[in-house]
């Protein structure tokens, strides 16, 4: 026999028994599927808590901003970028992680960027650090999402619903001396120096 103990912070909803395995001294076991087949589908056996005696969390975070502190703008190396997400949660996970890629067909790497959460100010923030070895390129936000402790999550889309095929804001351009393989970007009289770069690629 044994016993579930059902406290304030028992999640509310319903509990089903997914998994059960006995065996004897010598090597011989017996699930649930043995006793019922049907056992995954049917999940017979089970309790449901009362939302009402819950004192735990049951919303998930809101993301109320998303900012980078150059957004839009030129960068180079020894620059960097700060990116501060601002939430509203009463129960936020330490971090979490955002992911941007080069805006070029012919580049496939990636940038994750940890952000930590800041209880001053109720925000996630995370720094870019602009090298040498950054493409010269656009970089653009293209995955965030924030979580509680209690494992709710919200995503960019919670957000700014259409931000996948608008991308508003979310990318930053990065020039450099062009420590890459090949020629650097061609220059016009135009650019007044300014490295001029193919056509942004959409890229998630």
């Amino acid at each position: 026999t044994g016993e579930a103990e059902i406290t304030k912070d028992a999640y509310p909803g319903t509990w089903c028994l997914i998994s059960l395995t006995l065996s004897d001294r010598n090597g011989n076991s017996a699930s649930l599927s043995d006793f019922r087949e049907d056992w995954d589908t049917a999940r017979p056996c089970y309790f449901t808590v009362d939302p009402k005696g819950y004192d735990g969390d049951i919303e998930r975070p809101i993301i109320e901003s998303v900012t980078l502190d150059k957004n839009g703008q030129w960068v180079q190396p020894g620059d960097t970028v700060t990116m501060t997400v601002k939430v509203k949660e009463k129960n936020p996970s330490p971090k979490t992680y955002a992911i941007f890629h080069p805006q070029v067909s012919y580049v496939s790497s990636s940038l994750e960027v940890e952000l930590n959460y800041r209880a001053d100010i109720k925000a996630y923030v995370g720094t870019i650090p602009i090298t040498e070895d950054t493409y010269p390129c656009e970089w653009m936000l293209t995955q965030f999402s924030v979580s509680d402790t209690y494992g709710h999550h919200s995503y960019l889309s919670d957000f700014f619903p259409d931000w996948l095929s608008t991308f508003p804001w979310y990318y930053t351009e990065v020039m450099s001396p062009f420590p890459f393989m090949g020629s650097p970007p061609k220059q016009t009289e135009a650019s007044n120096m300014t490295p001029s770069f193919p056509p942004r690629v959409r890229k998630t």
